[in-house]
Formats: C-alpha cells, structure tokens, sequence
C-alpha cells in the first residue's frame, strides 16, 4: 500500500471512487481539466492510497490562508471516500495522516474535516484520530444540483 500525490493516470480509478462516494457519474474529461488546475496550486493536495496499481483511496487536502487572529494556514479535507472493499485495513488512517503531514509543513495550525452526517462508521475513525474534540457544526448550501 502506497499513500501518495494523485497523478492524471490515476483519474479513472479516482472518478469511481467519486461515484460511490456521490452517487452521480464522473465525466473524464471535466475532471482532468479540474485536476490540471488543481495540480498547479501547491495549496491543493489530492492523495491517493494505491494497491497493486489500483487506486483505493483518495481525499482532497485545501490549505486555507487565515487572516485572522494568528494568521496560521489551516488544511480543509473533502472528497475523502475508500473503497469499501478496502475499509478497516488502515487505509483511510493513513490517507489522513498523509494530509495531516502535509498541512504541518505547511505551518497549518488545524484541520477542518467535512463528512456527511450519514457516515457515521467514518466518523468513528475520525473521532478515534482526534478529530471532534472541538466540536463545531458543519453546514453545506448546494447552489447547483
């Protein structure tokens, strides 16, 4: 298992995974104009878990500059999905550890981690990696359906 930067090879297994993460099909081509642009903005970090050449893992890591009190970056983590048949071997663990190591070098002082309310076997492994301890309540408005 190998926890790594996503590369535009790895878009096909990533946009499965999206899909069973969202419940909506993947268009290709969008994405790999999305990851182009993405890819050249050292605040966006997209790793994968990868096994046996297949992608199994996969979370978008957002640094956010902060202008406010400290003004310490924080990382923002959305799109985290594993595949099911890869759940509860440490992969999702390692995913966010890998982001974690990232958001410290970069000097963040806290991540935010966004789940639906739904995943609640997810939120066990986010509550057992310290995330909750200072509950704060999430909220998402779609402006496109």
């Amino acid at each position: 298992m190998i926890i790594r930067n996503m590369e535009e090879k790895d878009l096909n297994d990533v946009a499965i995974l999206y899909e069973s993460l969202s419940g909506k099909k993947s268009n290709i081509e969008n994405m790999a104009n999305k990851f182009a642009l993405i890819n050249s903005n050292a605040s966006y970090n997209v790793a994968v878990a990868e096994d046996s050449g297949k992608i199994v893992g996969t979370a978008m890591g957002i640094i956010c500059h902060n202008m406010m009190a400290d003004l310490n970056s924080f990382l923002v983590i959305e799109a985290f999905i594993v595949d099911e048949a890869h759940r509860r071997q440490g992969i999702g663990k390692n995913i966010l550890l890998y982001l974690e190591n990232k958001a410290k070098s970069c000097g963040c002082s806290y991540i935010i981690l966004i789940s639906g309310e739904l995943r609640t076997d997810a939120h066990k492994l986010y509550t057992h990696l310290g995330y909750g301890k200072d509950n704060a309540k999430g909220f998402r408005k779609m402006l496109v359906s």
